[in-house]
């Protein structure tokens, strides 16, 4: 089952249908980056998205560093 998220950016709202256990999730993320009942800026959104790859990067890293001692354990 899908749910939709509204999100106003820049004056523009944006619908955004998602799973429903993803939409709670991401309704919390969302909220700690800009905010979900706010108008944000194209500013905000930028930093977000920066944010949310840098975390992305770092977990990338890590799965490969595991994946590395578990190559090397064998």
């Amino acid at each position: 089952m899908s749910t939709k998220i509204t999100l106003t950016i820049n004056s523009n709202r944006f619908d955004i249908d998602v799973d429903e256990k993803f939409a709670k999730y991401l309704n919390t993320q969302i909220a700690e980056d800009f905010g979900i009942e706010t108008n944000s800026d194209i500013k905000l959104l930028i930093q977000a998205y920066v944010r949310k790859n840098y975390e992305i990067y770092e977990h990338k890293n890590e799965i490969d560093l595991l994946t590395q001692r578990v190559e090397d354990s064998l």
